[in-house]
Parts: structure tokens; C-alpha cells; sequence
């Protein structure tokens, strides 16, 4: 192993993961399968209701893989001073897909009201600490 893994992990994720998020390709198979569900049992309904996306924005399952980035990021800094370009790289990349998924792709079914960053700031401040 020649020691920069998770920078080739950081690149993956900056343009894969983050690419299939912006392709959003699980939420398109899975609201074209509910379509054709909602075709067929509407079918021989007189009185036909429209069709609603109802799948929310997964905030924790995001949360998480930014917090596990953030800390691994700066955790690695320290031997590999490249990682942090490429850190902030994803992020930056991460931040326009993500306000575009909320924007415009997501139900906005839940409001946190800003509580969320609580917590998330103290997590980061943690890692900070620790580094």
C-alpha cells in the first residue's frame, strides 16, 4: 500500500458518490416503479388521483457520510497535506448537489428548523479538538 488510500477514497467519493447523487439514480428507479404501481391500481378508478413523490430527503445517512469525510479528512491531513485540497474539494462539490437535491428533486416533507447544526457543530468541534 503506498499510504494515500483514503486520498484515492476522497477522489472517489468527490466524483462518484457525489455524481450519483447529483444522477440521483436509486430515487429514479424507485419513483418509476412506484409510478407504474400507482398506474396500475388507478387503472379502472373513475375518479383518478394524481401521482406524489413521497420519498423524503435521507438528512441522516447524509449527516453521517459528511461527518465520517470531515473527521477522516482531518485525520489524515497530518501525513497526507494533499488530502485537505481534495477534502475540501468533496465538500464543495457536495454543498451545490446537495442544495440542488433539496431545491428541486427531494419532498420537503420535514423541517428540522435549524436544530440539526447544533449537534453537528459540536461533533466538528470535536474533531477538531481531537486532531
Amino acid at each position: 500500500m503506498n499510504g494515500f488510500g483514503f486520498l484515492t477514497y476522497t477522489i472517489q467519493a468527490g466524483f462518484i458518490s457525489n455524481g450519483m447523487l447529483l444522477l440521483d439514480i436509486g430515487h429514479q428507479l424507485l419513483l418509476r416503479f412506484k409510478m407504474y404501481q400507482h398506474k396500475l391500481a388507478q387503472k379502472d378508478n373513475l375518479n383518478k388521483q394524481p401521482f406524489v413523490d413521497d420519498m423524503p430527503f435521507d438528512l441522516g445517512q447524509r449527516q453521517a457520510q459528511s461527518l465520517v469525510m470531515f473527521a477522516m479528512g482531518l485525520f489524515f491531513t497530518g501525513t497526507q497535506p494533499l488530502q485537505a485540497v481534495f477534502t475540501c474539494f468533496f465538500f464543495y462539490i457536495k454543498y451545490w448537489i446537495e442544495k440542488y437535491n433539496l431545491a428541486f428533486v427531494y419532498n420537503k416533507q420535514y423541517d428540522t428548523k435549524g436544530i440539526i447544526w447544533k449537534p453537528t457543530i459540536r461533533l466538528m468541534v470535536i474533531s477538531l479538538y481531537i486532531f
